[in-house]
């Protein structure tokens, strides 16, 4: 190969890269993706403070009326299949506890006299 035939493809690979870094760009702004990963990273910390609420402070709560160690024993067996139906039960009870503290802290939080999912800021 000759030198000014290198020196094309090398100059050719250069502007493909910078053409699809410019387009990396474009799609970064376009789809809000910065956006999208600080609230994912914002989603994740109040998942951290609501596992702790709802561990620290609501399942002692719900332990005094009735004991989670006896929903997680909870089980059906058919020829040696167990299903544990009672770990489904108290993940539910987990999820509506969380989705209900979500709401108060939408609800706190954004102050709204009511949350819709119109009142609910998109990224």
């Amino acid at each position: 190969m000759k030198t000014p035939e290198i020196k094309e493809k090398a100059v050719a690979k250069v502007k493909a890269a910078k053409g699809m870094m410019n387009e990396f760009k474009d799609f970064l702004h376009e789809y809000k993706i910065l956006g999208i990963a600080a609230g994912l990273v914002i989603g994740s910390a109040v998942t951290a403070l609501v596992q702790a609420i709802v561990m620290g402070l609501i399942s002692p709560l719900i332990q005094l009326i009735m004991p989670t160690d006896a929903l997680k024993m909870m089980f059906y067996e058919v020829n040696g299949v167990r299903f544990q139906y009672g770990i489904v039960i108290n993940a539910t009870i987990n999820f509506i506890i969380i989705a209900l503290l979500f709401f108060l802290f939408v609800k706190i939080v954004m102050k709204q006299p009511k949350v819709t999912k119109d009142s609910v800021p998109k990224a």
